[in-house]
């Protein structure tokens, strides 16, 4: 049974001088590293696209067929992806388990089955579910591939507790910050394109954007705590800490001019593409987190 990450997260570094005495070791450990952040890159891909599914369908649901050709074009990239995570994860030692690739698939599956006909929050919670099974994925492969014990320097000292702090903000904590964004996107575009809410919907709402305060305020406490060279390995992320007013800006027009209103007049398509431009900026983040960890593992492999 493989690690859960909290346990991965906590073993001790092992030094560079013992990946030199077992090369074929290292190199071991390195391809499955690299196949473990390969495969978290595609899996991330899969979960924004399918963000994109959620709040195109709901839109549709509401009778805005304009979001349509959105949602035919989301369905091929995810069919596409979906096969690319499979052959990936069957050439790279299974990663992700069989029984976990066929629940992956079978989910898919059974929620474009009838979405044109189901209720427009059975369709939320359905690709609610599907995304939550992706960030799980992502935070498990890269526990059980001990990443957090890639060493990092800062102004030439090692800082061995950073890797875990890079792992968390850019795996963890960014994944369900977004996750949180799209299903903010969701909804308020399917009530927009409504142009009313609903006691349920506006609930919906309340959670949510506690929900992204809460996600915020966990990301600057440890951002807070990463050395400042660590953060210029990570590019986008002081970038998004110091610009991230356009997501008080979304926040702000749900919580003024979308909830709980009986007449809404927003454009849905600019409030879905606003949103999405939100999600690409915070996205990049885990690509970062991703490359981060690549040059690490690569240096280590190296003796660096």
């Amino acid at each position: 049974m493989s690690k859960p990450a909290s346990l991965a997260i906590g073993e001790a570094a092992t030094s560079a001088a013992g990946a030199l005495a077992d090369p074929a070791a290292a190199a071991a450990r390195y391809l499955q590293q690299l196949n473990t952040l390969i495969l978290a890159r595609h899996v991330t891909l899969l979960m924004i696209e399918a963000q994109k599914h959620r709040g195109a369908s709901l839109a549709v649901l509401a009778g805005n067929r304009e979001f349509m050709p959105r949602v035919v074009q989301s369905q091929q990239v995810i069919r596409r992806y979906l096969a690319v995570i499979d052959h990936l994860n069957r050439h790279s030692g299974k990663l992700i388990a069989d029984a976990h690739m066929r629940t992956l698939k079978r989910d898919w599956l059974a929620l474009i089955e009838h979405w044109q006909t189901d209720p427009a929050m059975t369709n939320f919670e359905f690709h609610n579910h599907f995304i939550d099974s992706m960030i799980k994925h992502i935070w498990q492969l890269v526990g059980d591939a001990r990443l957090a014990r890639a060493r990092v320097e800062s102004g030439g000292a090692a800082m061995p507790g950073m890797s875990k702090l890079v792992l968390n903000i850019t795996l963890k904590l960014m994944p369900e910050l977004l996750e949180n964004i799209a299903r903010l996107r969701g909804l308020a575009t399917h009530v927009c394109s409504l142009g009313h809410s609903d006691t349920e919907f506006d609930s919906r709402f309340v959670s949510l954007i506690h929900a992204l305060n809460m996600n915020k305020e966990k990301m600057r406490i440890v951002c807070r705590a990463l050395q400042h060279d660590t953060l210029r390995a990570v590019p986008s992320l002081p970038e998004i800490l110091l610009h991230d007013h356009k997501l008080d800006q979304l926040q702000q027009t749900v919580t003024r001019n979308i909830s709980g209103a009986a007449s809404i007049q927003l454009n849905s398509k600019e409030l879905f593409d606003f949103a999405s431009d939100i999600i690409d900026s915070y996205s990049q983040v885990i690509h970062d987190g991703i490359s981060f960890f690549r040059r690490r593992i690569e240096r280590e492999l190296g003796g660096v």
